[in-house]
C-alpha cells in the first residue's frame, strides 16, 4: 500500500477527537470510524485511535470498549510488540457471544475491520488463523440475525463486507485467499441475500467441494486453479440471467488477473490458457465501457510486458472474439468524419477512465444491439483508438523481432559462440 502520511493522519485523528468532545451522542459514529482499524498501521496512530474509541463508549458498551482495547494491546515489557495473549483472548470471548447470544452490529463491524487488518499485517500465525476463521463466523451470524431486514443487510453486506473483499482480492496472496474463500462461503450459503451472491452461487458446490470454484481457485495445487477457471467458462454458458456488472468487474475479472502476466504462472501454460478462456467468457457479458477498458488494458500490457507477449498475443484475439456489439444502427459515414480534437487518442490517457458512453448491458446469449449514438461512438473508438493502437504495438513487436533475428544471423555468420 502507498506510504501513509503520518502527519496528515495525526492531524485528522486530532480533529476527530476534538469534534467528538462537542457533538451530541458521539457513540453513534462507531461504525463510521471503524474502517480506520483496517487502514491505519503505525503503532502510535493505532493507540491514538483506541483513545478516540474510548471517548465514544458508554456504560452500555463497556464490553465493546474492553474488546477494542484488548485487540490493540501491546506488551508492556517490549516496546511496540503486540500482546498476543490479550489479543487472542478476544476471539475466545467472541466465540462465546456467537454461540450463546446476539452479536451486536457495532461489535461485528469493528471485528470485521480488525480481522482484515490482522490478515494483512499480522505476522503471528495464530492471529491470522483466528482472523480468517472468525471473519466467516461473524458474517454468517450477522446475516442470520438480520433476517429480512433489508436496510441492515445492505449496510453490512454491501457497504462493509463486499467493499472489503473487492479491495483485498487485489492484495497479496494470504489476504486474497481469505477474501475469495469468504466470498465463496457467503455465495454458497446465502445466495438470496445479495445479487452478487446470486450470480456466484452457480459456481459453488456444497455437495462436492472438489467441484467448487472458490475452493479450487484458492487451492495450493496449480491444476486446481485451471479446474476452477474452466468451471466458470462452463457455468457462464448456462447462466439463466445476465450477471450483475459489479460481479463481473469487481470480483470475477480481478480473479482472472491473478493468473495472467504473472511470474508464478509463466510456465503453467494450461492454467494460463484456462485464464484466457475465462477472461474471454466474462467479456461476452460486459457492456461497451467495461469491454473497452479490458481490451485497452491488455493492449498496453502487450507493449510494456515483453516477457508475457506470447500469452498476451493469445489473450487479445480471445477478447476480440468476444465482441458482441451490433453496430448496424450506426451512421457509417462517421468512420470518415474527422474526430474532434478532444477525442484524439492520447498515449497518456488514463487506462482506468472509461469513455463517456451510456452503459448498455447485453441481453443474455445475444448480440447487444446498440443505439445509433452509442454505436457511432464505439466505431470512433475502434477506428481511431483501439485498432491503430493495436497495429502500432504489433508493428513494434515485429520490428524488434526482425532486429533480433538479424543480429542472430550476423552473429552466426561471424562464428560467434552464442550462450
Amino acid at each position: 500500500e502507498p506510504q501513509q502520511d503520518g502527519e496528515g493522519i495525526l492531524q485528522l485523528m486530532t480533529t476527530i477527537s476534538n469534534l467528538l468532545k462537542v457533538i451530541p451522542k458521539p457513540y453513534h459514529y462507531i461504525k463510521q470510524l471503524s474502517p480506520f482499524f483496517e487502514q491505519i498501521q503505525e503503532v502510535n496512530h493505532r493507540k491514538f485511535l483506541v483513545k478516540i474509541f474510548n471517548q465514544l463508549m458508554t456504560m452500555e458498551t463497556i464490553e465493546l470498549k474492553s474488546m477494542v482495547n484488548d485487540l490493540n494491546a501491546y506488551d508492556r515489557r517490549w516496546i511496540e510488540q503486540p500482546d498476543h495473549e490479550r489479543r487472542l483472548s478476544v476471539f475466545h470471548r467472541l466465540e462465546k457471544i456467537i454461540e450463546t447470544g446476539s452479536l451486536s452490529m457495532d461489535l461485528a463491524v469493528i471485528m470485521i475491520y480488525h480481522c482484515f487488518y490482522f490478515l494483512k499485517h499480522e505476522k503471528d500465525l495464530a492471529m491470522r488463523d483466528n482472523a480468517g476463521h472468525f471473519l466467516k463466523l461473524i458474517c454468517k451470524k450477522i446475516i442470520q440475525q438480520c433476517g429480512d431486514d433489508k436496510q441492515q443487510l445492505d449496510f453490512f453486506v454491501d457497504k462493509i463486507v463486499l467493499n472489503l473483499i473487492q479491495k483485498r482480492i487485489r492484495d497479496d496472496e494470504k489476504v486474497r485467499t481469505e477474501s475469495i474463500q469468504l466470498l465463496g462461503d457467503l455465495a454458497r450459503e446465502f445466495p438470496q441475500v445479495h445479487s452478487i451472491f446470486t450470480d456466484l452461487h452457480p459456481l459453488t458446490n456444497a455437495a462436492n467441494r472438489e467441484q467448487d470454484f472458490f475452493d479450487n481457485v484458492t487451492h495450493l495445487q496449480k491444476f486446481r486453479h485451471m479446474k476452477a477457471l474452466r468451471k466458470f467458462v462452463e457455468v457462464a454458458g448456462n447462466y439463466q440471467q445476465m450477471p450483475n456488472l459489479r460481479t463481473l468487474n469487481e470480483f470475477l475479472l480481478p480473479i482472472g488477473k491473478i493468473f495472467l502476466c504473472q511470474e508464478e504462472y509463466k510456465k503453467k501454460s494450461k492454467v494460463v490458457e484456462a485464464a484466457i478462456e475465462y477472461t474471454a467468457a466474462i467479456c461476452k457479458f460486459l457492456p461497451w465501457n467495461s469491454y473497452e477498458l479490458v481490451l485497452k488494458f491488455y493492449i498496453r500490457k502487450l507493449r510494456s510486458e515483453s516477457g508475457y507477449q506470447k500469452q498476451l498475443i493469445k489473450l487479445i484475439p480471445a477478447i476480440l472474439d468476444s465482441f458482441h456489439f451490433d453496430l448496424s444502427k450506426a451512421d457509417k459515414t462517421i468512420i470518415d468524419t474527422k474526430l474532434p480534437e478532444k477525442e484524439e487518442e492520447s498515449e497518456n490517457e488514463d487506462e482506468d477512465e472509461p469513455m463517456e458512453v451510456e452503459a448498455e448491458t447485453p441481453a443474455l446469449n445475444e448480440v447487444s444491439v446498440l443505439r445509433q449514438n452509442v454505436a457511432q461512438r464505439v466505431i470512433r473508438s475502434l477506428t481511431r483508438r483501439l485498432i491503430p493502437s493495436l497495429f502500432r504495438v504489433i508493428s513494434e513487436i515485429s520490428t524488434e523481432a526482425h532486429r533480433l533475428n538479424k543480429e542472430l544471423r550476423k552473429a552466426r555468420d561471424n562464428g560467434w559462440q552464442l550462450v
